[in-house]
């Protein structure tokens, strides 16, 4: 028999909505789902050259890191940030970017 009861979650929701259920109290999420936006709409935001050499690996209070494949591109990039935050939060619209942190991964 198939029961008439309406699933209680019929839209996606934040898993830390979830969590507070479960819990019975407010969790502290590492980021909200409108953070996670910054991810998805990074290539879109930059040309193809940036984003073949600088990704997004973290963001919090803010702050975005970026991982660059190299020293010379990390130079590059700290003179387009300015102009990269404003892309990024009239995409989000909302103010969420206010700096950019730069990092390179050295194997040697």
């Amino acid at each position: 028999m198939v029961s008439s009861k309406k699933n209680r979650y019929s839209q996606p929701i934040h898993i830390s909505r979830i969590l507070d259920e479960l819990t019975g109290k407010k969790s502290k999420a590492l980021f909200s789902y409108e953070d996670t936006k910054i991810f998805e709409i990074w290539a879109q935001i930059v040309d193809e050259e940036i984003s073949s050499n600088a990704r997004p690996i973290s963001f919090k209070n803010g702050e975005l890191v970026l991982l660059v494949t190299d020293p010379i591109w990390r130079n590059e990039l700290n003179f387009l940030k300015t102009n990269i935050i404003a892309s990024l939060n009239k995409a989000l619209g909302k103010k969420k970017v206010r700096n950019i942190e730069l990092t390179f991964y050295d194997n040697n």
